[in-house]
């Protein structure tokens, strides 16, 4: 049986980050975070444990949010034990469950690249890039003085 979860609407400053957190991120990785978060919206809410009242998933994306003064947001509340809720947390991040990309990502990303280079910028799927398949990257030209003006042709 697959253990219930609500969702609820919270005050931002009401959630407190889990002080065991194992995960970090850079300045970098989160621009590209608030870049998606402030185009897309917040499509994973933040995850709460009732028992503890620890964030146990999405202490970046509750940075964000706060950066950005949001006040309140939807969360996914679950009642787990501490002990389960540490490993929830892992879990939550473990990139060995998570999957992996299929051989169609490197089309998908040069069409961001060509069509949005402000987007494949902003969301730092360069990185992803490098990490994936090196030699793209570096066929990929994303230099400013490169990038066309979709409106008029002319270069940005």
């Amino acid at each position: 049986m697959i253990p219930a979860t609500r969702v609820e609407r919270r005050a931002v400053a009401d959630l407190t980050p889990a002080d065991y957190n194992p995960r970090q991120i850079s300045d970098r990785a989160l621009a590209g975070l608030r870049e998606s978060v402030t185009r897309f919206g917040l499509v994973q809410p933040i995850i709460i444990n009732q028992r503890t009242g620890n964030v146990v998933g999405g202490h970046q994306r509750l940075k964000v949010l706060g950066a950005e003064g949001v006040t309140d947001t939807d969360v996914v509340v679950v009642d787990i034990e501490a002990k389960e809720e540490r490993a929830l947390n892992v879990a939550l991040n473990n990139p060995h469950i998570s999957g992996d990309f299929t051989d169609d990502l490197d089309s998908m990303l040069e069409g961001i690249a060509n069509d949005t280079p402000e987007l494949f910028d902003a969301l730092r799927l360069d990185d992803l890039l490098d990490a994936i398949e090196p030699e793209f990257a570096e066929a990929v030209d994303l230099s400013p003085q490169e990038k066309c003006c979709p409106h008029c042709g002319g270069t940005i």
